[in-house]
């Protein structure tokens, strides 16, 4: 509950100032109407007990195929930078453990078209191994719900070391393209 009352607070931030700066790396313009057309669904996926928040465990995924065309629009990249491969194997990941982790869930829950790749530093180091997760609609990595405060600011998951992070990466995408395809019945 505490999850979905921070969420909403957040939404009402965005209502009252538009706009949400990150930490140098975005700038989220949200219209008003998107976001009471978001907020309420949030509400009726509450009410009906849908609503997964993003640290719960989703391992069996959705029966429903996702929305192949709002799955599109989302692209999940995961650090190979120097710094985030030795945290990886450090932590005792093979090289290329995460992004495979990654992709095997999105195929498990139907949505091939959301695309899992390697990137770049995303800029947070310090914070690795990092997943950044993009929209078409929005320059940059998008904070999305269930990122924890932190990560939200940075636009970034950090640390995604276990099967547990990866589940978490990937219920949150997979909410996010939910809300999306119900905003856009």
């Amino acid at each position: 509950m505490k999850k979905m009352e921070r969420l909403f607070r957040f939404i009402f931030l965005l209502l009252m100032t538009n706009s949400l700066p990150v930490d140098g790396f975005t700038m989220l313009r949200i219209t008003r109407e998107r976001m009471l057309s978001f907020s309420s669904i949030l509400r009726t996926k509450q009410q009906n007990g849908l609503f997964l928040s993003g640290s719960e465990k989703n391992t069996e995924y959705n029966n429903e195929a996702l929305n192949s065309e709002v799955a599109s629009q989302f692209s999940i990249l995961v650090c190979s930078s120097t710094t985030c491969s030795k945290r990886s194997s450090t932590c005792g990941l093979q090289e290329y453990e995460v992004l495979s982790g990654l992709y095997e869930r999105k195929e498990g829950a139907g949505a091939s078209a959301v695309t899992v790749k390697e990137s770049g530093c995303l800029g947070r180091c310090g914070s690795g191994p990092c997943i950044g997760v993009e929209h078409e609609d929005f320059f940059g990595n998008v904070a999305l719900d269930g990122m924890k405060p932190n990560e939200f600011n940075d636009c970034v998951f950090h640390r995604v070391v276990s099967e547990t992070d990866m589940d978490r990466v990937w219920t949150t995408v997979e909410n996010a393209i939910i809300i999306m395809s119900e905003e856009e019945e």
